[in-house]
């Protein structure tokens, strides 16, 4: 009986993985025709995606769920319809991003990079070309951390797309220099390659490069040969630009004639690709050669039809935003189905697993928080205790340190008391001793009073010289930040006026004054009058007070 039931559970899970890889090619076989609809039947394609999606999700095949969301996006980009495209392209970037099974490299690096870029594009159809560029830049730092894993790891057409992208954000930019260089290598790549697609688009933008600097002759080659490949492939969206390039070439010769021939085959390739951009393009061409050709009946009649255009272009654009947004309900509808689906399934084993987790987890967290409890509350304590110790320690060294400045302070602003003192005394003395000099000179025959003159004159310059000096020396040492704010504040104060400012920060009268420097009385009044007004100060502003204040 147990070799029966394990051969019954073995042949299940076999066909259960036979199933899988059957679901797996019909997915991938599906998503293959959606892309290649995506431009003629984008219905059709958008049909095929979502079943592909909801069967993807359903067998847990995280690469084909990215997969389909990608042509998702893909399909709405060549419809037209950018912003959808956009939201696609960004759910397909979470998806990778969130998605529990690992990808293979290889097709990771592929998919970001083709990600990125088709992102640049929609932003650069949208007018916003610095969103445009940081994607673009995103698409170049994955190639280069794809192939410092492992050279040639993305693949030649995405790099293909990728430079045609570049070259395209160049051209809108102006560059039209480096935007040659970028078409003329896509170009010859993709004739390589045989890639009809990308050399016609290719081939369109080097014409329009000449045509934008008038060169006209080499703009024809290149728009004729698009022209001709989107005319064999039976693109009509691709006709409609191409006739508008060419009648626009025609048109800027003066050949109106064949340009209206080419904005007829613009218009016809416009209704059967319901571009309705390249249909004005074209109205307003044709409306500008039939003026210039005088031709006034064929005038009217396609200005009427640009007035009708213009009046309800608004109504069209609101329309297809409708059928947008409800193609876009049914198809996210059909999504979120599935979604629910394949969560449903799961649902009922994560319950079982995440109770038994839960009360695993509080029971843990439980105890933890009890043996942390404790632990933090004698830590805080012992916490507390090393705190306060610490901060009376603080205390008591900031006491003392306050009081050593005071005392040293205490001690300089003495000594220089005394040096003033001195200096005061001494040149008292000296004052002194000139003066008797003087008086005996008078009475000296004239051959001594040379030698009399001379003793005088070194004494007085003593006064005046190293005393200054010497107190100079130690009152800056005492108050060292007072005359760097002082010139700093009042850098035109002279060598004398800063003298005078020193003595009154001691606090000295204009008799100390006086004896100190030699000078009268009246000139050091005079001289604090000049120094009061140098400073700025009002008449009833006590000028010691300042200077103590500096």
């Amino acid at each position: 009986m147990k070799i029966v039931c394990a051969a019954v559970f073995v042949l299940f899970f076999f066909n259960e993985g036979i199933a899988s890889n059957r679901d797996t090619l019909t997915i991938s076989r599906n998503l293959r025709i959606a892309e290649s609809l995506a431009s003629t039947s984008p219905d059709s394609a958008l049909a095929l995606t979502s079943s592909a999606y909801a069967r993807a999700l359903q067998i847990e095949n995280d690469t084909l769920v990215v997969k389909a969301l990608k042509i998702t996006g893909h399909i709405y980009l060549v419809s037209g319809n950018n912003r959808l495209a956009l939201e696609y392209y960004f759910k397909a970037l979470r998806k990778i991003d969130d998605s529990r099974v690992k990808f293979a490299q290889r097709s990771m690096d592929n998919i970001k990079v083709y990600l990125y870029s088709s992102i640049a594009v929609c932003y650069y159809y949208l007018n916003l070309v610095p969103q445009a560029t940081e994607f673009m830049n995103k698409s170049f730092r994955e190639i280069e951390a794809a192939n410092k894993r492992q050279a040639g790891t993305i693949s030649e057409p995405l790099i293909l797309k990728l430079m045609y992208n570049v070259g395209s954000l160049q051209l809108e930019a102006k560059k039209s220099d480096s935007a040659l260089v970028f078409m003329e290598k896509v170009l010859a790549i993709s004739e390589k390659r045989n890639d009809s697609t990308i050399m016609a688009a290719a081939l369109a933008n080097i014409g329009i490069i000449f045509l934008d600097k008038r060169m006209h002759e080499k703009a024809y080659p290149y728009l004729m040969q698009s022209y001709a490949i989107r005319s064999k492939m039976e693109d009509n969206f691709g006709i409609a630009s191409a006739g508008n390039n060419l009648a626009k070439l025609y048109t800027e010769k003066g050949d109106y004639l064949t340009s209206i021939f080419y904005f007829n085959n613009s218009l016809d390739a416009s209704r059967k690709s319901n571009s309705v951009r390249s249909y004005k393009i074209a109205i307003k061409g044709l409306v500008n050669a039939y003026t210039e050709l005088k031709d006034f009946k064929n005038l009217v009649k396609n200005q009427k039809i640009l007035d009708s255009l213009n009046s309800t272009i608004f109504n069209v654009e609101i329309s297809r935003e409708a059928v947008d947004l409800a193609r876009q309900y049914e198809f996210d509808l059909k999504f979120k189905m599935a979604d629910l689906e394949h969560k449903k399934d799961i649902k009922a084993q994560q319950n079982k697993i995440l109770i038994f987790v839960l009360l695993s987890a509080f029971f843990l967290l439980l105890s933890i928080v009890v043996f942390l409890l404790f632990k933090n509350q004698r830590n805080k304590t012992h916490n507390e205790q090393l705190k306060l110790a610490q901060m009376d320690l603080e205390s008591k060294n900031l006491k003392l340190e306050k009081d050593h400045l005071q005392l040293n302070l205490d001690y300089k602003n003495r000594e220089l008391t005394t040096n003033v003192m001195y200096l005061m005394q001494k040149n008292e003395l000296v004052n002194d001793v000139v003066k008797r000099l003087k008086e005996v000179k008078d009475v000296l025959p004239e051959n001594s009073k040379a030698g009399f003159r001379f003793i005088m004159n070194d004494l007085q310059q003593s006064v005046d010289s190293t005393g200054w000096k010497e107190f100079e020396f130690r009152f800056q040492d005492v108050h060292q930040e007072f005359y760097v704010n002082l010139l700093e504040k009042y850098p035109n104060l002279t060598p004398n006026e800063k003298k005078l400012a020193s003595f009154l920060r001691m606090n000295m009268t204009s008799k100390d004054i006086s004896a100190l420097t030699t000078q009268s009385v009246d000139s050091i009044k005079i001289a604090r009058t000049r120094l009061r007004k140098k400073l700025g100060l009002p008449q009833d502003a006590n000028l010691i007070t300042f200077l103590e204040s500096i």
